[in-house]
């Protein structure tokens, strides 16, 4: 009997595990299902979001089903949708579970009416990365960095039809635990098989060494079954504790020991099919106990910002431009700056280069065809500070310090994206003087930047009214606005020339009018609370002879080229151009000074007030030092003396006449060309 319940408990558990491992592989439900998304009428665009997306689930990969080339670009996705607007398009944007056997998975679809044709969305700046591919395509689903909702725009070139048709391959995860069960069930059946076979075999040798022992007996063994079958009237116990047994103590023991060894081992077994199907069960309980304990942090911190006056905080602020984005732009702008320079052509910088920074490279192309001035420097790439704004309306904003290998000074660049289907635009140049340190360190991505009103006067200064009264300071070292700006070594320079320059121009009046400050600025918040104003303004140097007939020499090649003379009589303007960019602090209001982040000079126009009667310049000017050849040898006594008897005169004209000849007469309005000329 022990021998077949043995066996019985061995085919038992043979039976369990076939069948366990039958429903783990040849019996075992498909681990994957395939959806796809409803046909619908063709469109110039298609828009996947991540909606249809969830990792954990499976659903991390798309294929697209297209003949012909096509462009997947990923972007945020409210750039996706600014970029596509009134376009019609398919939007793909969600997944639905099956409901019972008529309706099956599928990627939810719906076709958005509106305008059929669209620019080419290739090349714009929104996209963060692109891919063009050719037929059946599967996508591998892969955000950056930040989080944040993203989308895929699908298409080729806005005016063909883009591909629309999307399936999606699902790993399921299928129960297992009627399998594991049955694993383990099998397992503990073969032990006990085995303990039961080695009971039995156990059980037989003992039978067998009774018999031998009998056979061994002589004439008493037939006495001794006589007094073992009379009745004593003893009580079974009694009986035990006076009458020997036939099976000794060892064999006792040995069959004992046996016996739990079975049971320990089977607890053995017991323990490790626990230990098997404890995993699975964790697996499912695990999230919803991870997420009942984030659910009471959250609630915990919740209430103690609440406690502390403070709104919870539901996301981080970022920038609307990645790291690689920003320096792709850079890129662009840069090559494009290099090849409009190459040609010295301004149309060339349309696409990268507009406004502002437009006109100032358009005029250091003239300066330099005119005289040979220098070309503007190239456009550093290499990024040490970025405040790109957070907001996501347009137009969008960026201040960026950046550095060039060839240049020592370093750069303040203002990009400028006025739509969704423009691209970034760098729209004012500036140099940081070299002894600035105090802009602070932006990551691209950081946000907390945003765009700022020109009469906005929260720092206790409006942008506009910074950039005014540093214009007026720059015209005036003693204006009352000197006292609001930092030191600043530009500034003390440009003061020290000009008072230079007065002084070496003895008979001519130096005057500076109020400076025009254009009315295209830009104004940034920092995460500081400082606010960044980036804007020009024309400085105006005005020269007027303080006696009429005095001369005033035009040393400038530049300028000599715009007014077409090297001297002239008559009152002069040359006016400059002054790109500046500015930092209010936070703590204006409270005796905080501004400071000078960026300034770059260029000449933009000069000309003469010559009077209706004038016909033009005879020649050039002949100067003291410059003596004709007949007063070379004249000692430089006689030199001075002739410089005394015109200092001497009741009229003196300023350098306007040869160390030779008699000093030149008063020259009214009504003075001729020649006469004046020859004086």
């Amino acid at each position: 009997m022990r021998f077949i319940s043995a066996i019985a408990a061995f085919l038992a558990g043979l039976l369990l595990l076939g069948l366990g491992l039958g429903q783990l592989t040849v019996w075992a439900p498909e681990d994957s299902t395939t959806v796809t998304s409803q046909e619908l009428e063709d469109a110039p665009l298609t828009v996947i979001t991540d909606d249809v997306i969830d990792s954990e689930a499976g659903r991390d990969e798309l294929t697209i089903d297209a003949e012909g080339e096509y462009t997947l670009a990923l972007g945020r996705t409210h750039d996706v949708e600014a970029w596509v607007g009134e376009t019609s398009h398919v939007l793909v944007n969600g997944y639905e579970e099956a409901s019972g056997e008529d309706q099956e998975a599928q990627l939810t679809a719906e076709r958005v009416e509106g305008e059929e044709t669209a620019p080419n969305p290739a090349g714009s700046d929104l996209w963060v990365v692109t891919e063009t591919v050719e037929g059946e395509h599967t996508y591998q689903w892969n955000t950056q960095g930040d989080g944040g909702e993203w989308s895929v725009l699908v298409f080729r070139d806005g005016t063909e039809a883009a591909p629309s048709q999307i399936s999606m391959t699902i790993t399921e995860d299928n129960d297992t635990t009627g399998a594991t069960v049955m694993l383990v069930l099998g397992g503990l059946l073969l032990l006990l098989a085995l303990g039961l076979l080695y009971w039995a075999l156990a059980g037989a040798r003992r039978d067998r060494e009774e018999r031998h022992e009998d056979d061994e007996t002589d004439g008493t063994s037939a006495e001794v079954p006589a007094e073992e079958t009379t009745v004593t009237g003893e009580t079974p116990a009694q009986e035990s504790e006076g009458t020997p047994s036939t099976e000794t103590d060892t064999e006792r023991g040995d069959s004992g020991r046996s016996f739990f060894a079975a049971l320990t081992a089977g607890a053995l077994a017991l323990g490790a099919a626990v230990g098997v199907a404890a995993p699975a069960q964790a697996e499912e309980t695990a999230p919803a106990e991870e997420g009942a304990e984030q659910s009471q942090t959250d609630q915990a911190e919740a209430e103690q910002e609440e406690a502390e006056g403070e709104a919870p905080q539901l996301e981080q602020e970022h920038s609307v431009l990645l790291d690689s984005q920003l320096e792709r732009i850079l890129e662009d702008i840069a090559v494009t700056a290099a090849e409009a320079d190459e040609a010295g052509d301004a149309e060339l910088l349309e696409p990268r280069i507009a406004g502002h920074a437009a006109q100032v490279r358009e005029l250091a192309y003239r300066n330099h065809e005119l005289a040979e001035t220098s070309m503007p420097q190239p456009i550093g790439t290499e990024v040490l500070s970025a405040a790109v704004t957070s907001e996501t309306e347009f137009p969008r904003e960026a201040i960026v310090v950046t550095e060039h290998p060839e240049t020592s000074l370093r750069q303040v660049l203002v990009l400028e994206q006025e739509s969704a289907r423009e691209n970034y635009r760098l729209t004012h140049f500036s140099l940081m003087p070299s002894d600035y340190d105090a802009f602070p360190v932006i990551a691209t991505e950081q946000g907390g930047v945003k765009s700022v009103e020109l009469d906005n006067e929260d720092n206790g200064l409006t942008p506009a009214a910074a950039l005014e009264g540093l214009s007026q300071f720059f015209a005036d070292s003693d204006h009352d606005f000197a006292e609001r700006v930092a030191p600043s070594s530009y500034i003390d320079d440009l003061h020290g020339y000009f008072t230079q320059l007065e002084e070496a121009m003895e008979a001519t009046e130096l005057s500076f009018p109020e400076p025009q400050v254009h009315e295209e600025l830009t104004a940034l918040e920092l995460p500081d609370g400082s606010v960044v104003v980036a804007g020009s303004f024309e400085l105006i140097m005005q020269m007027a002879p303080l006696a009429d007939g005095d001369t005033i020499f035009l040393d400038y090649d530049l300028v000599e080229e715009l007014v077409g003379t090297d001297w002239t009589t008559f009152p002069t303007e040359i006016l400059t151009l002054q790109s500046a960019v500015v930092r209010i602090p936070a703590d204006y209001g409270d005796g905080g000074q501004i400071e000078l982040v960026g300034i770059h000079e260029l000449t933009m126009d000069a000309s003469i007030d010559e009077p209706e009667w004038f016909e033009g310049y005879p020649g050039p000017a002949v100067r003291d030092e410059d003596e004709d050849e007949e007063t070379e040898d004249q000692d430089e006594s006689e030199e001075q003396a002739d410089e005394d008897a015109q200092d001497s005169d009741e009229e003196p004209e300023e350098d306007t006449q040869s160390e030779g000849d008699e000093p030149a007469e008063e020259t009214d309005a009504d003075q001729t060309p020649e006469e004046d000329a020859e004086a």
